[in-house]
């Protein structure tokens, strides 16, 4: 999963995998495909992210939060 944004908002949301698709060469393309952009607002993302795992009825849930390591400092 992957925000970006300059300013509050301005942010981008990216999930890479969904739990109904496999960790296949797909998602693996997608993952090594990502780029660095604006800043990651790491807040923002873990709350989508929490917000969509709570909707899963599995019983294990994993956010991979992946960043350029560029934080965003509003």
């Amino acid at each position: 999963m992957k925000l970006l944004g300059e300013v509050h908002h301005d942010v981008q949301y990216f999930r890479l995998k969904d739990f109904n698709q496999h960790f296949d060469d797909e998602a693996k393309s997608r993952l090594a495909g990502m780029k660095g952009g604006l800043s990651t607002r790491m807040g923002a993302a873990l709350r989508h992210a929490g917000t969509h795992l709570h909707k899963q009825n599995e019983k294990r849930k994993l956010i991979l939060l992946v960043t350029d390591g560029r934080t965003c400092r509003h």
